[in-house]
């Protein structure tokens, strides 16, 4: 079987709430806080319209070096977002080696042709089922149903099918933080620079779950931000990195050791690859 991914290098952004108000380019850059600004939907570049076939690699993971945490404290708290399945709701299983679903970008109704939002519950859906049952159709599907108004973009609901999996029964999200830049960057299939994209997002997810008590829902609470940089290929592809920072709750024990620092974070490697419509049905 193939070795784990090593630990990465990576400087730990503080908590977004910490955050200080700097450019978010000049952020990503030196890999520091990040400014939030109030959250609003967040608007994606033109070339992010349409359906992909997603791909999600798992690169590694980092758990910051703090003087008052060590490590067998912080690996024994399994309250640390992304320690078990689903408390990180869109990558459902951080560790999995691979995971692949279908991710579709919308027009946002304004009417403007760069007006692109993504369809969160076509999304959610997808990347829980298609992690959950990777192959496929082959299985009854985990989500029973996604609840998600347009008019506000920073909650979402997601219920479960009955008894499909003990880590969850309904899973509230709520975006704190957002924000968003169009940069160029380097590299790419070109020697020019290519489109880039950086998103930031501050996520406080509660989840609802079977408990040792009968008719008694165990609610737990995870906090995380994700920090997203794009980049557009080609037309047809766009490859990203994740980079999931995930933090300490105050009613946890070892909180004062961490405050508002990151004690995990977790680096994937999307791949956006578009779909290409369906060829038309040969007439019998």
């Amino acid at each position: 079987p193939p070795s784990p991914p090593s630990p990465l290098t990576i400087r730990s952004p503080p908590h977004p709430a910490s955050s200080k108000p700097e450019g978010l380019k000049k952020n990503f850059n030196q890999n520091g806080g990040i400014t939030f600004l109030a959250p609003g939907a967040q608007v994606y570049p033109p070339w992010f319209e349409g359906e992909w076939e997603t791909e999600v690699n798992f690169r590694g993971f980092e758990f910051p070096t703090l003087p008052q945490l060590t490590k067998e404290q912080l690996v024994a708290d399994t309250s640390v977002p992304g320690f078990q399945k689903l408390s990180i709701a869109m990558l459902v299983d951080v560790g999995r080696p691979k995971s692949e679903y279908i991710t579709r970008f919308v027009p946002d109704g304004s009417g403007s042709a760069a007006g692109v939002i993504e369809d969160k519950p076509f999304n959610i859906r997808a990347a829980i089922d298609g992690v959950l049952c990777p192959t496929r159709g082959d299985c009854a599907p985990f989500v029973k149903d996604v609840t998600y108004d347009k008019a506000n973009p920073n909650r979402i609901s997601v219920a479960f099918e009955p008894q499909r999996t003990r880590n969850a029964e309904r899973i509230e999200l709520f975006t704190n933080s957002r924000e968003s830049q169009a940069i160029e960057l380097g590299g790419g299939a070109s020697a020019s620079p290519t489109p880039g994209f950086l998103t930031a997002e501050g996520i406080r997810q509660v989840t609802y779950s079977l408990s040792q008590q009968f008719g008694v829902a165990r609610q737990v609470v995870t906090d995380y931000g994700y920090y997203w940089t794009h980049r557009l290929d080609d037309p047809n592809t766009i490859r990203s990195n994740l980079l999931t920072c995930a933090y300490l709750e105050p009613q946890d024990s070892l909180f004062f050791k961490a405050i508002d620092m990151p004690v995990a974070i977790y680096s994937h490697d999307v791949i956006f690859r578009r779909r290409q419509p369906e060829p038309p049905a040969e007439a019998s």
